[in-house]
């Protein structure tokens, strides 16, 4: 497994970086004229582009563009997905707003793209982006007092190249999923 970064601070409110990432490890594999499984190397590589910039006191700019390929035996497979972020801080830091638009196309789960993204106090949130969509996110936090907060968040992710999304139990008919998340929360 080897990792490269690079970091370009343009001005002192933009920085970019570039991500190289590959990976090799031998799996399984039952070929056409194999009559018993052997290990082939799997690769997986991965490289990144981010550019944030502080537009001025209250709004950030982030915008990504990730690719990935992965390649097992003689099959090569890629995916793609970029993002753009908008976050608001008020003057008085009451209120902030996150705001992210994703889009992905990737041929199959070996080139999902994992990405983080702000989520409410005590949650946490990295899907994983595999097939072909978009995913969009709008997430609010509002300090009503020193000791009370509320914290909304929603998102909806729509998928073109499928009907059903998930398995089993937790199957939904269609191709949209949506959540609707709200949180206060009072210190004492």
């Amino acid at each position: 497994e080897q990792l490269v970064q690079l970091n370009y601070k343009i001005s002192h409110n933009s920085i970019c970086y570039f991500r190289f990432k590959t990976e090799s490890r031998p799996q399984s594999f039952s070929l056409e004229n194999e009559y018993f499984k052997q290990d082939h190397l799997v690769r997986t590589t991965k490289s990144r582009f981010q550019f944030a910039t502080i537009i001025s006191k209250n709004i950030e700019i982030t915008s990504r563009i990730e690719w990935s390929i992965y390649t097992a035996v003689s099959e090569k497979q890629y995916g793609i997905l970029f993002y753009q972020d908008l976050r608001y801080n008020s003057d008085n830091d009451r209120i902030k707003i996150w705001f992210r638009y994703a889009g992905f196309s990737t041929s199959d789960y070996g080139t999902r793209i994992y990405t983080y993204e702000n989520d409410l106090l005590y949650h946490f949130s990295i899907p994983a982006f595999y097939g072909k969509g978009n995913r969009f996110y709008c997430m609010l936090k509002y300090q009503i007092k020193n000791n009370l907060s509320l914290g909304l968040k929603y998102s909806i992710t729509k998928y073109t190249d499928r009907e059903t999304i998930g398995s089993g139990v937790s199957e939904i008919e269609g191709n949209k999923r949506s959540e609707l998340k709200l949180q206060f929360n009072y210190r004492i």
